[in-house]
């Protein structure tokens, strides 16, 4: 499997996992790293990334989507439905035959006694 199949893979799994938050404030940090080291020394970035005090709107909205996932769902009452289908047809069963009497009814073949016209094969 190539390089981007696996990429887009992961991906996919880690959203259908509910890593949606996750990776959105994976992808904010980088971003940020990478805005923030255009405008000062990459130490600076780093800090002005993880210091909380500089938050981007994609930051934001990760934690938006944390806090939503956190909350629980309303559920809705599971509706139960049952279905009667009247049967027109009665079935009684009487006996049930054993199964002696249900094989004595196959036929064996009877056993080959002609030997093939050609040899088999031999080995080596």
């Amino acid at each position: 499997m190539n390089r981007v199949a696996r990429i887009a893979l992961g991906i996919s799994l880690a959203l259908l996992l509910g890593w949606n938050s996750a990776f959105l404030q994976g992808v904010a940090w980088c971003s940020m790293v990478v805005s923030y080291g255009q405008q000062a020394p990459l130490k600076t970035a780093v800090q002005w990334t993880f210091d909380g005090k500089h938050r981007c709107e994609l930051c934001r909205l990760a934690q938006q989507t944390a806090n939503d996932e956190k909350k629980p769902r309303a559920t809705q009452p599971s509706v139960r439905l049952e279905a009667v289908i009247p049967s027109s047809q009665v079935v009684v069963i009487d006996s049930i035959e054993s199964d002696s009497a249900f094989f004595a009814s196959i036929a064996v073949p009877p056993s080959r006694s002609l030997r093939p016209v050609y040899p088999p094969p031999r080995l080596g």
